[in-house]
């Protein structure tokens, strides 16, 4: 029996999520740019697989990324990751070597955060282990930002200065914003896409959304599983605050 996405609620209309929402991602999938859904169960383990394992092992995939609860928040979770992005999108991720890397960069855009590449043969079994990663058995639960301000109306054309932006979008990296939202086709899709956002809201609107936000793994034992907490605690200056607003501004 195939479970589907549930959105509770609109957040997909704002920059970020207002509430709560729970995203089922067991035997589900959809391919990068396609709003289709189709069926997915993951792969079978198999001795490719296991050799893929050993490699996400030895070259420390988590660090930023999280499987089951455990690794790092800086990066979108892996659990049931077959379900978000296609075979053809992870190896060209992850696989060393200009072909793979200028594939990549023509199909999905600019790298925001620089990641690791490793020699095709162990990238492919990687991703065949990657595959094998079922969903949280409850899904995700994400819990939103701060309230919008009721009176937001797009149009403020202030960005900031060159060296303020820079700082912002190397933020967004190191304070772990694209594990849950993306621009382009990279990032988490957990969370409203960041593209063009400087059209829609106003700088004070997008000031006032950066903290609180939480996405949780949803465990079976309780409600919400402390250990999946992904979000990294973001300890924001007003400075941080202002650099991030004001790169986020720029994309127009």
């Amino acid at each position: 029996m195939h479970a589907r996405r549930v959105l509770a609620g609109s957040i997909l209309t704002i920059l970020f999520a207002v509430g709560s929402v729970v995203i089922s991602s067991v035997c589900e999938a959809s391919d990068e740019g396609s709003t289709s859904e189709h069926s997915f169960c993951p792969k079978p383990a198999s001795p490719e697989s296991r050799r893929g394992r050993a490699q996400f092992t030895k070259n420390r995939c988590n660090t930023c990324h999280t499987v089951g609860g455990a690794g790092g928040c800086l990066a979108p979770p892996l659990d049931g990751i077959g379900a978000r992005r296609s075979e053809g999108f992870l190896l060209l991720r992850i696989a060393k070597g200009e072909k793979h890397e200028s594939e990549f960069n023509a199909k999905y855009g600019e790298e925001l955060m620089p990641h690791l590449r490793i020699a095709p043969p162990d990238a492919r079994a990687v991703v065949q282990y990657l595959l094998t990663i079922p969903g949280p058995q409850k899904g995700f639960k994400i819990v939103g930002h701060n309230e919008a301000k009721p009176n937001d109306q797009p149009g403020d054309a202030s960005t900031g200065d060159a060296a303020s932006i820079r700082r912002g979008r190397s933020l967004l990296s190191s304070k772990g914003c694209l594990a849950c939202h993306s621009i382009g086709d990279l990032g988490g899709s957990f969370a409203p896409k960041l593209d063009g956002i400087g059209s829609r809201r106003t700088k004070e609107f997008i000031k006032s959304q950066m903290k609180n936000a939480d996405l949780l793994t949803l465990g079976v034992d309780s409600e919400y599983s402390t250990k999946g907490t992904n979000m990294p605690p973001l300890n924001l200056t007003d400075q941080n605050v202002s650099d991030l607003a004001n790169y986020l501004m720029s994309l127009r």
